[in-house]
């Protein structure tokens, strides 16, 4: 069933190679010799979607909790790691898909 969901954490860039994420879903898929979304990154975000979010491409590591608030914020807080609150309706969005929107505005803003 759909509901509002609120997400408090941090994201930071992670430093992976497509090789290590290759390797790290072949532990646990050992006959998967190609992956089965668009890269090795995609298919480790499916396998640990509780660790990995890919934003624009990008592999970040996540830190989330599920929280009762009612904003959504992207905070810099240093190279390659932000801060976030996000509220959202699970109906018809998700969590990566407000953090890429957020990356995207934060990064316009900045230029």
């Amino acid at each position: 069933m759909s509901r509002t969901e609120c997400h408090s954490g941090i994201i930071t860039k992670s430093c992976l190679s497509s090789k290590e994420c290759k390797n790290l879903v072949q532990r646990y898929h050992p006959d998967r010799t190609e992956p089965l979304w668009d890269s090795w990154e995609a298919d480790l975000v499916d396998e640990f979607w509780h660790k990995y979010v890919l934003l624009n491409g990008v592999l970040y590591c996540i830190e989330d909790k599920e929280i009762d608030e009612d904003n959504t914020f992207l905070t810099k807080m240093g190279q390659d790691t932000y801060k976030y609150v996000s509220t959202f309706y699970n109906g018809s969005t998700c969590l990566s898909e407000e953090l890429e929107n957020a990356l995207n505005e934060l990064n316009d803003e900045e230029v």
